[in-house]
């Protein structure tokens, strides 16, 4: 059977289990073969991305247009300003951070 992918955390047998990653992100594409499934950025609560408004601090999936937040429900990712990357493109409006 399946399990659903957990990023960020430990999935045993398809259940959430104790303990998160204290890690930065700044994307994360996933492929099935040579098709790219999701293609994660990290998004600010409240940012507009395509007209849609983030509903907390989470990713937003660029293939799919659906924001993808905590599956915990502890609202975990904390945004943090870091020059190193700095997304230009407007419609994001997430300016420099990672999550």
């Amino acid at each position: 059977m399946p399990y659903p992918l957990y990023l960020f955390a430990n999935n045993n047998a398809g259940r959430y289990e104790d303990g998160l990653a204290g890690i930065g992100i700044y994307s994360c594409r996933i492929y099935y073969g040579n098709t790219l499934l999701r293609d994660f950025i990290p998004v600010q609560y409240y940012d507009i991305i395509k007209g849609q408004v983030a509903p907390s601090n989470c990713l937003y999936d660029k293939v799919s247009e659906t924001f993808f937040e905590d599956g915990t429900g502890q609202n975990s990712f904390n945004i943090i300003d870091d020059e190193r990357y700095t997304d230009t493109n407007l419609e994001h409006k997430i300016g420099s951070c990672y999550v």
